[in-house]
């Protein structure tokens, strides 16, 4: 309880020149107003986090826009030379094919980023077989830079209630984690299967990287939250993927979990089967 004292000393007249002297005071309650005070506090405190987060987020969006026109930028330079033979003018194209589909990731996952957190974002659920999700993460895996191939096992090629486009995002953005944290050449696996007892079919995305550091088992999945690689350096990025897979999935009762694994990470989703 906050309580303010104020206090004054009263003088009354007993004779021509003697006076006696006692304090009067009041006790006021400003319990309100303190926690308006606090209120406001924390208010300020939020505003000036947001303010650090808006200037962080845009410098890493204006790094990574930056770093991938320089690269579309110079594979095109290349290709408009002279010389150039025809393997070469076709791994050049191959790079800014890859550099742009970065780059689309990117933009749309600033788009979801903003659409996720309005009120009215919503999902389409319908009938989807788990094959052309997979396929469609396969296809997309074959764009990324590292040469990683896509090992696919399913065992449950069976329709699902989902959102195909926002699930394929999900998949995109494990596939491109694992291929980011991985060493060149080394394959991504991509496994369905039926979840126990649960009427779900699980479907995990596993690389063979470094792992998770164990700092980052939760920071990882908090908006603009980035992992870190072996060095214990920030990795390139915005930190929205798997802060926006998580969300997209929850919004239907769902979930995304980084599973314990002997060796490099996997992280598991579940539609409903």
């Amino acid at each position: 309880m906050y309580v303010r004292e104020e206090a004054v000393i009263v003088r009354e007249e007993a004779g021509e020149e003697d006076w006696s002297l006692f304090w009067q005071g009041i006790l006021l309650d400003i319990m309100e107003s303190k926690q308006v005070e606090e209120k406001l506090r924390e208010a300020n405190e939020s505003l000036q986090e947001l303010t650090v987060l808006k200037t962080d987020f845009t410098a890493m969006v204006a790094h990574e826009l930056a770093h991938l026109l320089a690269e579309v930028g110079g594979f095109a330079d290349l290709l408009s030379g002279d010389g150039l033979r025809p393997d070469e003018r076709e791994r050049a194209l191959a790079r800014i094919g890859s550099e742009t589909e970065i780059l689309k990731a990117l933009v749309a996952d600033v788009r979801a980023a903003a659409r996720i957190e309005r009120d009215d974002f919503d999902l389409w659920l319908r009938p989807v077989r788990v094959g052309t999700l997979l396929d469609a993460a396969s296809t997309y895996a074959a764009t990324l830079a590292g040469a990683h191939p896509l090992e696919v096992e399913s065992s449950a090629d069976v329709r699902v209630m989902a959102d195909q486009y926002r699930v394929e995002q999900v998949l995109r953005n494990l596939v491109s984690n694992a291929a980011k944290y991985s060493p060149p050449g080394v394959p991504i696996k991509l496994r369905a299967y039926p979840a126990e007892g649960s009427g779900r079919i699980r479907v995990e995305v596993v690389d063979y990287s470094y792992g998770v550091h164990p700092d980052d088992v939760v920071r990882i999945f908090e908006k603009f939250g980035r992992g870190r690689n072996q060095e214990g350096q920030r990795v390139a990025g915005v930190g929205l993927g798997l802060y926006l897979s998580r969300r997209i999935l929850r919004a239907y009762g769902s979930e995304l979990a980084l599973a314990r694994s002997p060796v490099g990470s996997a992280f598991w989703l579940e539609v409903v089967g």
